[in-house]
């Protein structure tokens, strides 16, 4: 028996990962204020508290980084920022200051006006520099949460900064116990901001367990319910870091697969909950049409084998235009792939990066053309016991994916070993 164990454990093994370069480092996030006065009067009031402000969304767009921090608890000033990415190139600006997006009047706001942004989780980037700002509205997330406006979607042309379209989630698309946390994004890119603008974006609601599809040709969204939303109760124990803490989160990562310009609504998206060892697929037709996505039927799959208790749960996930897709496996502080032309097959799961001290529970990521970036945060430490001002706590990290899944189970160019094509050895 255990002769057999080492056999799988020795299938599963990956050669010499792949290091991360680190671009920024925060031990607390500060953010660039107009002026100090203003600065010491936030920090006076409390509308800026250095121990609360925690990062976690991140995105990329032609030199600025895009980074969120939601309201976990009082004390962030603003929930959308950026950093020029020329800031990594000089080394006294490792940490830099975080400029709000796309400015402060859209931050420093009176309670009850909604019409800024007020709680941001996660943005992603279109191929029509377009910004897609998923804000939840909720804030006190770690205290249970309060709903103080209405969750909303904002498309901002990043091109001029300017907002080009503002969606207020109907109550027909939400639940009394709706999060929205994360989306990807459905676009050709041959008809921007056009009449003919066919762009969807699918939204995870992670505590209802649902998931919203918002068409931008309609401006209207709908919402849809399947039992592989749902959490696993199996897979809601997490450790990471020695802290041992209960997650019971349904959808989570989502990504497409490349587009085909010659059939862009042939596409496939693969997802999972937070809370789950397994990954799940549906044809992206079948969201775009209300009537068949509310409809019982097979076109909802489940990969033929999970990633397996040695990989972990995983949070965010991107696809590669390779079709390789990354995913954060939070309980190792690392990052997993798989090439979607390959059998989901427990051996063929990889571990591109692993990194305690960097990746000490890897938030978020997306990949822009090559590159995949990577937001840690230290969040289990954050919400279950308490940051250190004088660590190193959050990070952006940047890495080469054609050049790190060389060699790996993860290179297109791979080809399976016949052990890795058998079932899992270890239930």
């Amino acid at each position: 028996m255990r002769f057999l164990w080492a056999l799988c454990v020795m299938a599963l093994a990956p050669g010499a990962l792949a290091e991360l370069q680190e671009v920024f480092a925060w031990k607390q996030v500060d953010f660039n204020f107009s002026n100090n006065s203003v600065r010491e009067e936030a920090l006076k009031s409390g509308t800026y508290d250095p121990k609360q402000a925690l990062p976690l969304g991140i995105a990329y767009y032609e030199g600025r980084v895009f980074i969120s921090l939601p309201k976990w608890k009082a004390g962030t000033p603003a929930t959308l920022t950026t950093v020029p990415f020329d800031a990594a190139k000089n080394t006294a600006s490792s940490s830099p200051l975080l400029n709000p997006y796309p400015n402060w009047s859209w931050h420093q706001r009176p309670e009850g006006d909604c019409d800024g942004l007020t709680s941001v989780f996660r943005m992603e980037v279109d191929q029509c520099g377009r910004l897609w700002v998923l804000d939840s509205g909720l804030e006190k997330v770690a205290l249970g949460g309060k709903q103080v406006c209405p969750p909303q979607l904002l498309i901002f042309d990043l091109k001029s900064d300017t907002l080009l379209r503002r969606y207020r989630f109907p109550k027909t698309s939400l639940k009394d116990n709706s999060f929205l946390t994360g989306l990807t994004l459905d676009v050709s890119g041959d008809q921007c901001n056009s009449e003919q603008d066919d762009a969807f974006a699918y939204i995870a609601d992670v505590w209802a367990f649902g998931m919203i599809a918002y068409s931008f040709k309609d401006d209207r969204s709908y919402r849809v319910e399947h039992p592989y939303f749902l959490p696993d109760p199996l897979a809601c124990e997490f450790n990471a870091g020695g802290i041992d803490f209960k997650w019971i989160d349904g959808l989570f990562g989502m990504a497409l697969t490349p587009l085909d310009k010659n059939n862009p609504l042939n596409r496939t998206l693969y997802f999972h909950p937070m809370s789950s060892f397994h990954e799940f697929s549906v044809p992206t037709h079948i969201l775009r049409n209300e009537t068949a996505a509310g409809e019982p039927g097979d076109a909802f799959k489940v990969l033929a084998e999970r990633r397996g208790r040695k990989l972990s749960q995983a949070s965010a996930s991107a696809m590669s235009k390779e079709g390789i897709l990354l995913y954060n496996l939070v309980s190792r502080n690392a990052i997993g792939c798989w090439n979607t032309h390959q059998p989901h097959y427990e051996g063929l799961c990889g571990t591109l990066y692993q990194d305690d001290e960097k990746l000490s529970l890897p938030n978020d990521l997306t990949i822009d053309d090559n590159n995949v970036w990577v937001l840690s945060d230290r969040l289990h430490k954050y919400l279950y016991k308490e940051l250190s001002p004088e660590e190193v706590n959050f990070r952006v990290l940047r890495g080469d994916i054609i050049k790190d899944v060389k060699g790996t189970s993860c290179d297109p160019e791979y080809i399976p070993k016949p052990e890795e094509l058998q079932p899992k050895c270890v239930p």
